[in-house]
């Protein structure tokens, strides 16, 4: 069973794309986190095997999260979403 982990700080987003990916496979499993450090708390707890993250979080540099998530959890898939159209996030993404 699929497990996806949706991060960003905007709620009505996280919320927004939860609805959306359980109305097109309802049979998985959705957690949400506000911002870096519950990221990790999720991993541990929940063990998601992808995850949708917002490139820009509060307080957190977020390719630095991403690098330590692979690191430590190398079949986690990591999906960075970004409204910014600049290519420096696209190329370090």
């Amino acid at each position: 069973m699929a497990k996806i982990l949706i991060v960003d700080d905007n709620a009505t987003f996280r919320q927004s794309l939860r609805k959306i990916l359980y109305n097109s496979f309802p049979s998985i499993t959705i957690e949400e986190a506000a911002d870096g450090k519950e990221i990790i708390k999720k991993i541990e707890d929940f063990h998601p095997n992808l995850i949708f993250m917002d490139i820009k979080l509060p307080g957190e540099n977020d390719l630095q999260l991403t690098q330590q998530i692979k690191t430590t959890n190398p079949d986690i898939t990591v999906v960075i979403l970004t409204s910014y159209n600049m290519p420096e996030y696209q190329d370090a993404a």
